[in-house]
């Protein structure tokens, strides 16, 4: 992941790592730039205060990272009218001002820092974040931008799913996407475009032979919306051609 600020259409900064600081107490918003580049942190350092004040004011940023075909795209770009900025210890430093862009996109921290941790070949610890966390959305849509839509599933004897471990639907999403795709796989944003994924590999000859696929722990589910979850996917997976068997 590269973070790159320009003024001017020229770049002032490259860093490996941008965070939004999550409260304000004002419209300008704080971001820092961590693990800047030494010539970057010097040239602007040596400046003096108009450093960052060419032109208009106006800061660009962008953010790019490479998918699983080592193709660079941006999966943030905004800018900022800058009103303040300040440096900090080793390679950080500071900017405040007001958030807007052209694109009429929200900018996510989640985003940026999911894919910081795949630069470190790191992984989500997705049991530990609570219901209906925005950290679960950012990461489907990370796996998208990474991944893309599958055309084939892991070849396995056997799928499963463990019941005890979804609590909501993005739950079921996130693990069955490491079952039939593998870490970092995109098998949906939700249950009918789950079924979408499923068409795209049924249509491109994934599931040409019938599958088995083992349910665990369906007993155990006490919300009524998981067990509607639980039928809903297990009738989909059954027009699929997939054998479904049940483990209380």
């Amino acid at each position: 992941m590269k973070v790159k600020v320009y003024a001017e259409n020229k770049i002032l900064l490259t860093c490996k790592y941008v965070w939004l600081e999550p409260f304000a107490t004002g419209t300008a918003r704080r971001f820092t730039f961590k693990d800047i580049s030494a010539t970057s942190k010097k040239r602007i350092l040596q400046k003096t205060d108009d450093a960052f004040y060419i032109g208009s004011n106006d800061l660009k940023i962008q953010v790019d990272i490479f998918d699983k075909f080592r193709r660079r795209f941006s999966i943030e770009n905004f800018k900022v009218h800058l009103i303040d900025y300040g440096d900090l210890e080793k390679s950080s430093l500071w900017i405040s001002g007001l958030v807007y862009d052209d694109y009429f996109t929200e900018y996510r921290q989640g985003r940026v820092d999911i894919f910081s941790l795949w630069a470190k070949d790191q992984s989500i610890k997705w049991e530990k974040l609570p219901l209906n966390s925005l950290l679960k959305e950012d990461y489907i849509d990370c796996c998208l931008s990474y991944s893309g839509l599958s055309s084939q599933i892991l070849d396995r004897d056997y799928y499963k799913i463990d019941w005890s471990l979804i609590n909501e639907e993005r739950d079921f999403l996130y693990w069955a996407s490491l079952e039939f795709i593998g870490e970092k796989g995109y098998f949906g944003h939700s249950l009918y475009t789950f079924e979408d994924c499923l068409l795209e590999i049924f249509h491109n000859g994934g599931l040409k032979k019938q599958r088995k696929m083992t349910f665990l722990n369906g007993s155990k589910i006490s919300d009524p919306k998981v067990f509607e979850l639980y039928e809903f996917s297990k009738g989909v997976f059954e027009r699929f051609k997939f054998l479904i068997k049940e483990i209380a």
